[in-house]
């Protein structure tokens, strides 16, 4: 039933938007997701023994507080660059006949970084012995979303059904808040380095979409938007490690640590 229930979205656009239209939207959404589901969940599937093993709140808090930031620094790095550059990814991978797909691949790409996020929830529902959370958290987040599906799709199309997806997702972030509670954890304590994380990222990505690649694209646009491309990883991972320099040696040592 939840399977079902979390594929609605599917179901609404191919019945009121028809087939092409749902070939659309699931390959803008597919492209976002695949940080999700390759390196997000199962980051976030290994907090479950290690929750287990320790019975100290404030280790295992201090651990789902690193694999939280660490989703957020790689996840934030890819998706924000996926949304800002949208129409010139788009452009350079599959062509003009593919813009369509713009503005849902930049709010599946809000959708994919905050899922990354709060993906560790589950961990600590699971370790606490409280799995009825997370059915309870993947009933409510299925059923708000068909409603606003049912509601957006006939109105705005495409769009409205992407920005559905998007705001049903305000269930699964309190349940990610609940989680934190669970180990004395506030969200509060995390917001500042969101902040300052995302702000950073989004003006390198609008300074070199702005400032630079155009100039860049005068000679060839090809070329230009893989100049950009690795500019904006040079630059952004200056930032990180700049900025989070404390945050990196701590993740540095714990991996040290942990293959001795």
């Amino acid at each position: 039933m939840i399977y079902f229930l979390g594929h609605a979205d599917y179901l609404v656009v191919s019945r009121f938007l028809g087939t092409t239209n749902l070939g659309f939207y699931e390959f803008s959404y597919r492209i976002p997701h695949l940080v999700r589901w390759r390196f997000s969940q199962p980051l976030s599937s290994v907090l479950f023994p290690v929750l287990v093993k320790s019975k100290d709140l404030s280790r295992s808090l201090y651990g789902v507080y690193t694999v939280i930031k660490i989703n957020a620094i790689v996840s934030s790095i890819i998706l924000l660059f996926l949304a800002v550059f949208s129409r010139e990814i788009i452009l350079f991978l599959w062509g003009e006949k593919w813009l369509k797909i713009v503005t849902l691949l930049i709010i599946a790409s809000i959708g994919a970084l905050i899922e990354c996020i709060i993906s560790v929830r589950n961990s600590i529902f699971l370790a606490f012995e409280r799995p009825d959370l997370n059915f309870k958290s993947n009933f409510l987040h299925a059923f708000l979303t068909i409603i606003l599906l049912l509601f957006l799709t006939p109105k705005f199309g495409l769009q409205g059904a992407a920005l559905a997806v998007l705001l049903g997702l305000t269930v699964p972030v309190f349940y990610f808040v609940y989680s934190l509670k669970i180990l004395n954890g506030k969200i509060f304590d995390l917001l500042p380095f969101f902040f300052l994380l995302i702000t950073g990222i989004l003006i390198i990505s609008f300074i070199l979409k702005i400032f630079i690649f155009p100039f860049l694209q005068n000679f060839n646009f090809y070329l230009g938007f893989i100049l950009v491309g690795f500019l904006y990883l040079i630059l952004t991972f200056f930032f990180v490690f700049k900025v989070f320099s404390s945050f990196i040696k701590e993740v540095l040592v714990l991996l040290k640590e942990s293959f001795r």
